[in-house]
């Protein structure tokens, strides 16, 4: 075959693509919204009634008070805030990747393709394990997905279904190549496989 073929690039159907459908993201657990506002809302708390305790040992004890108040105040938004942006946190799976939904204001999705997977983390920090739940990060040559409040067994089924996806597209690659095979330079010099996947779990003692 000549090199001097030209390359193939027709234009695509962009109607006719396949489209990431709001309706098929699955939410987070609500353990996880209401853990975040429990937590916020105490902060509120211990900070009102720390400004009014400090407040009534000085002299001008309303800057104290008026000061915890208004900490207060801004602990209980954020807590609101928190809470309606964690409404918005979903992921959805489809057959050649795995996208996260997140953000309130400014709504972002994140797509990453299978093959771009290097390995897959599953984290349990301590308000987690209060609440009974994990976190799955997918790690990629891209962007990494961190996918918060999962039922700790379907986060440990994501992540098995994530490797076994990566790991079956590491193997063939888009138009049968495989992505992670070393490199051959024109020198005749090699460099070894750059990708990595599999799975990797992170409890913290409690």
């Amino acid at each position: 075959m000549s090199n001097d073929a030209p390359l193939p690039n027709e234009p695509l159907d962009v109607a006719g693509l396949p489209r990431l459908d709001d309706d098929d993201f699955v939410s987070v657990d609500p353990r996880h919204v209401l853990g975040w506002l429990v937590v916020l809302v105490v902060a509120a708390v211990a900070a009102v009634v720390g400004g009014v305790l400090i407040g009534a040992q000085m002299d001008d004890g309303w800057i104290a008070i008026a000061m915890g108040s208004g900490f207060g105040v801004l602990l209980i938004a954020g807590a609101v805030w928190s809470w309606l942006e964690a409404l918005r946190v979903g992921h959805q799976v489809r057959d050649h990747d795995v996208s996260l939904r997140r953000g309130l204001v400014v709504r972002t999705v994140e797509t990453v393709p299978f093959r771009r997977v290097q390995h897959v983390s599953l984290t349990r920090g301590p308000l987690e394990r209060a609440l009974g739940l994990a976190t799955i990060g997918v790690h990629s040559a891209g962007p990494d997905l961190s996918i918060p409040g999962l039922d700790p067994d379907d986060a440990g089924a994501l992540r098995r279904l994530i490797v076994t996806r990566a790991g079956r597209a590491h193997e063939t690659g888009a138009g049968g190549e495989n992505p992670c095979a070393p490199t051959i330079f024109r020198s005749g010099r090699r460099r070894g496989p750059s990708c990595y996947w599999g799975a990797r779990t992170s409890q913290p003692a409690a």
